[in-house]
């Protein structure tokens, strides 16, 4: 979902591989859910006659229920790979976004933070792990967890706007979480209840970039 105004797609949002390419050693689908691949071109606020492109690949990777921690390590392997050959053929900006289903310090992620001791990407540090977009009550002072997460390529995160990734909060949460002390274990859980039933258990990711004055992505 985008703002056509500001965003043009220059190609087809498409499957980045196809179903079943990818597998681990005991003949598992490394991405159930395949990453879908968009390749973008965003205007400039300064200059509207300019911009700059963008591949976007949204993701929701293997969950936790019955372990996949194979699944997502391997995941991670063809990503980090597809990221530096092809990726970076086509375009040296890019996003990586969505339900990773681990928090980014998981050692799932190797080949990730490989690259980011690197330089190649920012990942680690973009992503505050204090704060959480999934919701789940484990107590009245922790209400979920951080596993929707960004992966931005090096070049593009200097562009980076506050220099890390915002979950957008629901004002219920927000809300939820202040008046914590003088609700009942039973309230909290209701309202979370009736949040993932109507709405969702997952809250949005923000990623903001722009241009700088200089004219340069």
């Amino acid at each position: 979902m985008y703002d056509k105004d500001w965003i043009r797609s220059n190609d087809d949002i498409a499957e980045l591989f196809g179903k079943g390419q990818v597998k681990t050693g005991d003949n598992k689908d490394v991405f159930p859910r395949l990453p879908y691949y968009g390749y973008f071109l965003a205007r400039s606020p300064r200059d509207l006659n300019s911009g700059f492109t963008f591949q976007l690949i949204g993701l929701h990777l293997k969950s936790q229920v019955g372990g996949g921690s194979s699944q997502r390590i391997i995941a991670a392997e063809k990503l980090a790979y597809w990221l530096q050959t092809e990726g970076e053929h086509v375009d040296g900006d890019v996003i990586m976004i969505g339900d990773w289903n681990k928090d980014p310090e998981d050692s799932d992620w190797a080949a990730m933070h490989k690259l980011e001791r690197a330089g190649k990407v920012k990942f680690k540090s973009i992503n505050d792990t204090s704060d959480f977009s999934h919701l789940y009550y484990e107590r009245k002072t922790k209400l979920g967890s951080r596993l929707d997460i960004a992966l931005v390529s090096s070049q593009m995160a200097d562009q980076l706007v506050g220099k890390k990734t915002k979950v957008v909060r629901w004002v219920t949460i927000d809300n939820l979480i202040a008046s914590a002390d003088v609700m009942t274990v039973k309230q909290i859980k209701e309202i979370l209840n009736n949040i993932k039933t109507e709405v969702s258990d997952h809250m949005p990711l923000f990623v903001r970039y722009y241009l700088h004055k200089d004219g340069d992505n």
